[in-house]
């Protein structure tokens, strides 16, 4: 599946034991900002129209909120990852 990945990797187990080590704190800061998959369900059809749509429709705020969230999400999946791979690459160089 990651076999075009594994060459450029230093430690190929170690991205995956990062992945594995990232899913429950993931798992909870998704339960923090979302309570559930429907909330988080709700958040992207209330990010999903434009701006512009979400001012005339006078949810502007709640659209900015839904779209911050997801974004702060988003990083939040790739930034504990990748730091939990430099750690253990950096630990066994």
């Amino acid at each position: 599946m990651l076999q075009w990945l594994f060459p450029q990797l230093e430690h190929p187990f170690l991205l995956v034991l990062s992945l594995g080590l990232s899913f429950y704190p993931l798992r909870e800061f998704f339960r923090l900002l979302f309570d559930d998959l429907r909330g988080f369900v709700d958040d992207v059809a209330t990010a999903a129209p434009p701006d512009w749509v979400s001012f005339l429709r006078g949810r502007l705020d709640e659209d900015r909120w839904a779209e911050f969230k997801i974004g702060l999400f988003v990083l939040g999946c790739i930034a504990l990852p990748t730091a939990l791979y430099r750690l253990g690459s950096k630990l066994l160089a």
